[in-house]
């Protein structure tokens, strides 16, 4: 008797986490987008158009204020928002803190060097105040309410090796690893 009891709660506790599980799969937006947050955006039009040709998710990349200012029109067209954080890619910490970009194995600095494109300004995670203040960022978009969750980017170096169909568009070669495109070597 105690077997079939056993049992029989045991099917139930399944049946509750499939049954949980189906919910939530169908609460997920089947076709996402992605943007930047500017402030002539229509967002009542934008979201009107994203839910007629079907997109119910959108991956935004803006600051805890604007999510706040998006959200609401957001929910009324039934459309589920993340947060887009451009983790150590992150220019705006690097305007504000030079000395935590991250350093190449020739010893030169993000802060001196290019890599590849103006935008890549890579801090280094062993820096304790890069890793406070990622945190920091995360925590602030974490509190916007009505906020479905956050999509964290470039959570990585720089590219060590491009694709060869870029190789052309930036005047390189890189048939090996060459010190100069190997990022991570912060010393702290």
């Amino acid at each position: 008797m105690k077997f079939l009891h056993a049992l029989s709660l045991v099917a139930a506790l399944l049946t509750a986490t499939i049954s949980a599980t189906r919910a939530q799969t169908d609460s997920i937006p089947r076709y996402w987008t992605w943007s930047h947050y500017s402030e002539r955006t229509d967002w009542d039009d934008y979201f009107a158009r994203l839910t007629e040709v079907g997109i119910r998710g959108l991956i935004l990349q803006c600051g805890a204020e604007q999510l706040r200012e998006v959200l609401p029109t957001a929910r009324r067209h039934g459309v589920s928002v993340y947060a887009w954080m451009w983790v150590l890619n992150n220019g705006g910490i690097a305007y504000l803190h030079p000395e935590w970009l991250d350093y190449n194995r020739d010893g030169e600095s993000l802060r001196d060097k290019k890599a590849y494109v103006d935008y890549y300004k890579f801090l280094s995670p062993v820096i304790p105040g890069v890793r406070r203040e990622i945190a920091r960022r995360v925590e602030e978009l974490a509190r916007v309410e009505g906020l479905a969750g956050i999509s964290l980017d470039y959570c990585r170096y720089v590219d060590q090796i491009l694709p060869t169909s870029l190789w052309d568009q930036y005047g390189i070669v890189q048939d090996k690893e060459y010190a100069e495109w190997d990022y991570g070597y912060h010393c702290h």
